[in-house]
């Protein structure tokens, strides 16, 4: 997904919390600061015997000096002015750039705001519905996601392929017609997250290694694309830098900001997920469109005992073309800058496109047996 467009009608989601099952665990408070900081959760499974980790150590995105990050900046033509800047929200002052620069800055850098994430969300594009379900745990660098599609006329999931993640390698399997029988599941329209049934069973699914059920797309695994991009030099630079810039004629000028030949605007998707990747890491959407910041507005901040919702209200012009323009509202994980609604409006007022969050946790305890692992011939 690096380096191409990623517009608004191919992100993200509404978010309710359900903790069952794997999705067991609890979110961290709010941290505004950028220095490394160690928080432990509450351990969900203090069996000795058992696979799961003891606890989770999440940590926040480390802040290099300035000598250190100019070092990694300069190489590229970028300056002081550049180097990433550690936002905080000002709840008095919703529209603020800063409040604006702070948004971008999660959505643009969510993966250094989680150490693991579960989660399960449905899209749906001209009437076409996928359900996607996944889980990551960073600190063994593993992840997995069970892809459905569903008919709404016949309420019934059909999974579609299953991609697991060990280290710099994936395998993409499909679903052959016994599998496909077995991991087939009803629900009762509208997907949503009253369907618990069907959440339930999908969360069992993934809760689980099914590797061996399913047929390999290759024959040998596939290397992660990011893998070798140890640099990711991205995470360096601040969020009001990565924007596209226009002409005069506000015609599409330059993709790529101010970033010279060399450096990727984007964040390298370390955790390689093929189908999640929007959800966990919306970075494309922030920076293709939602610049300039004067076309949003942030509505509003709504909160409940586990975490803080961001909401938001743009417009944009896809293209420049004023056929293409829409109208949207959106809502952000305040913490991690992951999406958690949207709705996408034609110029009639017609609902063309929504995400729906069935459930998700972050930094909740993950029993390390239900990945699978890829074994690498020398």
């Amino acid at each position: 997904m690096k380096n191409k467009r990623i517009s608004i009608y191919t992100m993200l989601v509404t978010i309710s919390l359900a903790a069952t099952l794997l999705f067991q665990g609890c979110t961290q408070a709010e941290s505004n600061n950028t220095d490394t900081t160690v928080r432990e959760t509450t351990i969900v499974n203090t069996d000795s015997e058992s696979n799961t980790v003891a606890s989770i150590k999440t940590t926040e995105p480390i802040k290099p000096s300035k000598q250190e990050a100019l070092t990694i900046l300069k190489k590229y033509g970028l300056d002081e002015n550049e180097i990433r800047k550690a936002y905080v929200f000002d709840e008095d002052n919703l529209n603020s750039n800063n409040n604006k620069n702070y948004v971008l800055d999660r959505m643009c850098n969510s993966i250094d705001y989680f150490t693991t994430l579960q989660a399960s969300f449905t899209k749906r594009v001209n009437n076409k519905t996928t359900w996607i379900t996944y889980a990551i745990d960073r600190r063994i660098k593993k992840a997995k996601e069970l892809v459905y599609s569903v008919s709404e006329s016949d309420k019934i999931c059909t999974p579609i392929n299953y991609t697991y993640v060990d280290g710099d390698y994936h395998y993409k399997m499909h679903f052959g017609e016994k599998a496909k029988s077995k991991y087939t599941v009803d629900f009762v329209s509208p997907l949503d997250s009253q369907n618990i049934n069907a959440i339930n069973q999908v969360t069992q699914f993934i809760g689980k290694p099914i590797a061996e059920e399913l047929e390999k797309v290759t024959k040998e695994p596939n290397k992660n694309s990011s893998a070798g991009n140890e640099a990711d030099e991205a995470q360096y630079v601040d969020s009001a830098t990565r924007q596209i810039l226009y002409d005069d004629t506000g015609k599409f000028l330059l993709r790529y900001g101010v970033f010279p030949p060399g450096i990727s605007y984007g964040r390298s998707n370390k955790i390689a997920l093929i189908n999640a990747e929007e959800h966990y890491l919306p970075q494309y959407y922030a920076l293709d469109d939602m610049y300039p910041c004067d076309n949003w507005k942030i509505d509003g901040v709504e909160s409940d005992d586990t975490s803080e919702i961001v909401r938001i209200k743009g417009t944009y012009l896809k293209y420049d073309d004023e056929n293409l323009k829409r109208n949207y509202t959106l809502k952000i994980d305040k913490k991690t800058g992951i999406l958690n609604s949207l709705h996408i409006y034609n110029q009639s007022g017609n609902l063309v496109e929504e995400w729906n969050t069935l459930k998700y946790v972050v930094d909740g305890e993950i029993d390390q047996s239900i990945f699978d692992s890829i074994q690498i011939k020398n």
